[in-house]
């Protein structure tokens, strides 16, 4: 596809029509020292994947599926500001490109009228406890609705969305707001379709946190209000919840990690999912992202 964006840090864009995972061959690349602004873009995932190592599927062609490499310059704790502003460039892009403005659903889904437009999987290189490199990959569906509860752009506009031109005015925007991370949370707060819903939040312990959806902290964790405590939650499906009934999974922590668990950080940001170790060079059961097997989106 060669370069999109002019003057842009992503100045090395590549397509293929298909491939196993966007973000697992992004990730290949950051281990082997590929630099800063690498971006992939399939037509089609044969083993992509979304949170929690679930499946994902998506009929060729009918999908931005995307991954982009970065190299930010910041503590991990802060690497879910990146993830948080692939979602917001993402959400200004459809605006831009199809008159459509995503809502942001935590922690890392685009939907439309609560129906899930996209999903995001950030995936990081990291050495002792710094961040070598992160892998954000986006899977935003534009022509097919892969099953109930989803949609596409194509829903919501007349005219037909090229691929590419949605790609150039994330890429764009993405860009900007890479340059501006302390500002993401103070405009993704108010986007953010989650906050002020009643919720069920169900943690990997398997317990639940059940009340308010009142704020995301500067971690990322979601604060749910309970009635009686104001509890933050940093790994968890989200549940919506209505009268007497459960309607829909609106998003769930990505925080696993494939090498050595018991080290992983109890704050660490639900955006984002440790891979690698540089240290010892290894990298034990990988995962990948597209959309998935329970027909939502997503990608890596």
């Amino acid at each position: 596809m060669g370069r999109i964006v002019p003057r842009l840090r992503f100045d090395d864009v590549r397509e293929v029509e298909e491939t196993d995972s966007t973000n697992s061959r992004l990730l290949e690349e950051a281990r082997a020292g590929a630099p800063e602004g690498v971006v992939l873009v399939a037509d089609h995932q044969t083993a992509g994947r979304g949170r929690l190592g679930r499946r994902w599927e998506a009929p060729p062609g009918s999908a931005l599926l995307v991954s982009v490499l970065l190299r930010p310059d910041v503590p991990l704790g802060r690497a879910h500001l990146v993830t948080m502003a692939a979602g917001l460039a993402a959400s200004d892009a459809c605006d831009a490109i199809a008159g459509v403005q995503p809502e942001l659903k935590w922690p890392n889904d685009l939907v439309v009228d609560d129906a899930k437009l996209a999903g995001l999987l950030a995936e990081s290189v990291v050495e002792g406890n710094a961040l070598r490199a992160l892998v954000v990959g986006m899977g935003l569906n534009l022509s097919a609705v892969p099953a109930e509860g989803a949609t596409a752009l194509a829903e919501h506009t007349t005219a037909a969305v090229d691929r590419r031109t949605l790609l150039d005015a994330w890429l764009e925007r993405l860009d900007a707001r890479l340059d501006a991370l302390d500002e993401v949370l103070a405009d993704y707060r108010p986007r953010c379709a989650t906050l002020g819903r009643d919720v069920r939040v169900e943690r990997p312990d398997g317990s639940a946190v059940v009340g308010r959806a009142a704020d995301v902290t500067d971690a990322g964790h979601l604060v749910v209000d309970t009635g009686s405590d104001r509890v933050p939650v940093a790994v968890g499906d989200v549940v919506r919840r209505t009268i007497g009934a459960v309607v829909v999974d609106v998003g769930a922590c990505a925080a696993s990690f494939c090498r050595e668990p018991r080290t992983r950080p109890a704050d660490m940001p639900m955006m984002l999912r440790k891979t690698v170790a540089i240290t010892t060079g290894k990298n034990n059961g990988r995962r990948g992202g597209g959309r998935s097997s329970d027909r939502s989106t997503g990608s890596g």
